[in-house]
């Protein structure tokens, strides 16, 4: 089994479900979107372990289902905008795998 757009898709469509939110995994925004927008990263810690300038962020869902994003800048970014580590995810890299491979269960997912 591979963690791909189409498995999100799948599963979002046996479930009748609009979205996935997931966590555990530092992306650069504080959220990232994977699928068509069917699933979302969510990543609360800005400046994670003071080793990267992520900036957090939380999901608002209202009464009505909406959804929206708080964002917590990170404090410590550099003036160029440079980060002093990579903050990839699984869905930003050619061959759409980020560490441990995401392939099947929750390996890979942090």
């Amino acid at each position: 089994m591979t963690f791909n757009e189409k498995a999100v898709e799948d599963v979002c469509n046996k479930l009748d479900i609009d979205l996935i939110s997931r966590a555990h995994q530092v992306v650069e925004d504080g959220y990232e979107f994977f699928a068509n927008r069917r699933l979302v990263t969510i990543f609360s810690a800005p400046g994670y372990m003071g080793d990267f300038d992520n900036d957090g962020a939380m999901m608002d869902v209202d009464e009505t289902l909406m959804c929206k994003f708080i964002k917590v800048k990170c404090e410590r970014k550099n003036a160029n905008g440079m980060n002093r580590m990579k903050t990839s995810g699984p869905w930003n890299n050619a061959r759409g795998r980020g560490r441990g491979g995401l392939r099947g269960g929750y390996n890979g997912f942090y």
